[in-house]
């Protein structure tokens, strides 16, 4: 039988101890080729020691814990955000609608200051006409609370006729220059009769008497007082405007 040389590689006899082409110690290759036994290190010949469970469960729980304190913490977040925003829309809305209304009183009450500025331009002159004059005295009496002449200030038709009726004009204690106005709402006076005489010098005789007045009676008259003081009175309240505006509704009766 037959070998290879390990080292240079040619058949040689089996029996042989030495390489005759390169020498080589076929005892070396023996002695290499030998297993031992490795020894065990202490380290591999520890046993494991398993882990335990209970610290994996703890870090587990631990870990719960931080999550739901981090849930927690972001939901009262949330809940206080929601609840400012909230607030925060509501002050803005009442902001707003505090706004629109100090807005909505500025402009009436501009509005209001610009009526009354009309009003309080609107004067009546010592000159006025008749249907200024019927006008006039049934405000003035109204608002000096001489009864019955309230209602006529409301009338959409303020009759005054002209009447120089001897049983009516006997019956009064200043007749003026012999004429007597009587003032109806379209022909009524209620249970009153509205008159009132002009005299010479322009005062105003205001009357009110009973519609079933007693004509051998002398009646008084309730308001007696200048033309001009009777103006000046209505210019100084502010009623000008509305004399002007019933002015329209005078119809005289001849």
């Amino acid at each position: 039988m037959e070998k290879f040389c390990p080292k240079c590689g040619k058949k040689i006899s089996a029996t042989a101890k030495f390489c005759p082409h390169c020498g080589y110690n076929f005892a070396l290759r023996n002695n290499n080729q030998s297993i031992s036994t490795p020894k065990v290190s202490r380290e591999q010949a520890k046993p494991v020691k398993k882990k335990r469970k209970g610290k994996t469960g703890i870090l587990v729980i631990s870990l719960l814990v931080v999550l739901a304190a981090a849930g927690g913490g972001y939901y009262y977040w949330n809940q206080n955000s929601s609840q400012t925003q909230a607030s925060q829309s509501t002050k803005s809305s009442s902001n707003s609608t505090s706004h629109r209304q100090a807005s909505q009183h500025s402009t009436q009450k501009s509005e209001s200051s610009s009526s009354d500025d009309s009003v309080e331009e609107v004067k009546l002159s010592n000159d006025i006409g008749p249907k200024e004059s019927a006008a006039a005295v049934t405000y003035f009496a109204a608002k000096n609370d001489i009864d019955g002449w309230k209602s006529m200030t409301n009338s959409n038709d303020l009759k005054v006729d002209l009447s120089t009726d001897d049983d009516l004009l006997n019956s009064l204690s200043a007749t003026g220059q012999g004429m007597a106005y009587v003032i109806s709402d379209d022909g009524n006076s209620g249970d009153r009769k509205l008159v009132y005489t002009i005299d010479k010098d322009d005062t105003i005789n205001i009357y009110s008497l009973p519609s079933d007045y007693d004509p051998d009676s002398t009646y008084q008259p309730v308001k007696s007082l200048p033309k001009a003081d009777m103006i000046e009175s209505i210019n100084d309240h502010h009623y000008a405007f509305a004399v002007k505006k019933l002015q329209d509704k005078v119809t005289i009766n001849q």
